[in-house]
């Protein structure tokens, strides 16, 4: 859950609870003012109930007229009615509906005592005995009680504040996640274009149509230029380097000619020859970058995969007097990729390796299974060269960085174009690379995840 989410609704929900404290401490104060003595239903019955009782021990005890002037009184007491059905001259008794004459049936010597409810009140009853005869009936029907719950919320200020602020908490919840949900899906499409995945957009159809709505169709508009920008500068950095191609192939044959004339033994021409290698090699690369929107839907043995780039590399090693050398104790490791992608990645790891590796050395291709505990494929590339400086190592990855006194460039070569290459190769099946020196070489690791390996 993010921050701004909380901010939002423990604001709203803080507001809301100030209100509700504010509404029931004046509710409360104006109802001490009115001070309205009118009991609950709950406390009618136990009355009714004291009341019923009484009235049984007057007619055992007192005489007729002490039961007549008690009786008298019970009407009067707040919203109770009293009813009196007289057995013994039953022109004395009261006017009793006949649902509650009905509902008086039920009291007898073995049932002296009632309690019932009918749809509009609910009745106490109580037999009146005296020298062991039934003498009369008295029923007292109070308003029906709420259920419990109705009861505890409107007896009691606590009970109704916290339920307010539990449906205020609630309602503050969904407010708060429908403000921030379209900013959370802002913030991934941001991440998703900073991650390089340019045609990545905001849904607007998915949210209603408001500021942030307006931002997400603003930050849409700003990718697809982004994108248009940089696919348009990747064509031009091919068509520059596809027309470069007729001039320096003009310098190269004036240079055969050159040497065909004065010797191949020139140092000038040398030099000559020199640097347009570097040239044509360098726009060899521009124009073979790869395409990394390519869809993830091909399979490959990266054993084999492996073994192939070393086998194509061991030629040229041996003529350098290096060799190459595979670490592995896996036969074969299918895994889904892009195309030449990940040829293209490892290829250039092995040859950025070869580059740099002394007379004498070899490289090392390291390739493991994910472990238990590690979700990952790893690739490792090792030499035995000088390595980089530390803080030259996030930023190897880069295109055109080159450092130069640690890898001598200018004695070995090179654009500053394999690494970033196969960088982006790696990152776009999912993975992660990363360099590292060692106290006798420097080794670049390669890691992919585990989800990309295919199972018979």
């Amino acid at each position: 859950m993010n921050r701004l989410f909380l901010k939002i609704f423990i604001s709203f929900w803080l507001i809301t609870i100030a209100v509700i404290l504010t509404v029931l401490t004046a509710t409360r104060y104006f109802n001490e003012i009115d001070q309205n003595p009118e009991l609950s239903p709950y406390e009618l019955g136990k009355a009714a109930q004291g009341i019923l009782k009484r009235t049984a021990e007057i007619a055992l005890q007192r005489s007729n007229k002490e039961l007549e002037l008690w009786q008298q009184g019970l009407p009067s007491i707040s919203s109770v009615k009293a009813y009196s059905i007289n057995l013994t001259d039953p022109k004395r008794s009261t006017m009793v509906p006949d649902k509650i004459r009905d509902a008086a049936e039920a009291l007898t010597i073995d049932n002296p005592t009632l309690e019932t409810e009918l749809s509009d009140a609910k009745i106490y009853g109580q037999l009146l005995i005296r020298a062991d005869k039934p003498i009369s009936k008295l029923l007292i029907a109070t308003p029906l009680p709420p259920s419990p719950i109705v009861y505890f919320f409107t007896k009691y200020i606590w009970v109704r504040l916290i339920g307010a602020i539990l449906v205020s908490g609630l309602l503050c919840f969904f407010m708060a996640r429908a403000i921030t949900r379209p900013i959370v899906a802002l913030r991934k499409a941001t991440q998703q274009l900073a991650a390089g995945k340019l045609n990545y957009r905001f849904d607007i159809s998915a949210y209603s149509k408001d500021e942030i709505s307006e931002l997400g169709h603003s930050f849409n508009n700003m990718a697809e230029q982004l994108e248009r920008t940089l696919e348009e500068q990747k064509q031009l950095v091919r068509d520059i380097s596809h027309e470069l191609r007729s001039p320096l192939g003009r310098i190269q044959a004036a240079l055969a000619l050159a040497e065909r004339k004065h010797g191949d033994n020139t140092p000038e021409l040398k030099r000559v020859e020199k640097e347009c290698e570097r040239l044509n090699s360098m726009i060899g690369k521009l124009l073979v970058v790869p395409n990394y929107n390519q869809a993830m839907d091909d399979c490959v043995d990266l054993i084999g995969l492996v073994e192939d780039i070393a086998n194509d590399d061991a030629l040229e090693a041996a003529q350098a007097n290096k060799s190459i050398k595979i670490d592995s104790q896996i036969d074969e490791l299918l895994v889904t990729t892009a195309g030449s992608l990940l040829w293209h990645a490892i290829d250039n790891l092995t040859r950025n390796a070869m580059r740099y590796t002394p007379e004498g050395t070899a490289v090392t291709i390291t390739v493991q299974r994910p472990t238990n505990d590690d979700d990952w494929i790893r690739i490792a590339v090792r030499d035995c060269g000088k390595g980089v400086p530390e803080k030259s190592l996030d930023k190897i990855f880069n295109d055109f960085y080159r450092v130069e006194s640690a890898r001598e460039h200018q004695k070995i070569g090179g654009h500053g174009l394999g690494l970033s290459i196969a960088n982006r190769a790696i990152i776009h099946h999912g993975g992660k690379m990363s360099a590292r020196n060692l106290s006798d070489g420097f080794e670049i690791e390669v890691l992919l995840p585990a989800s990309l390996i295919q199972h018979h």
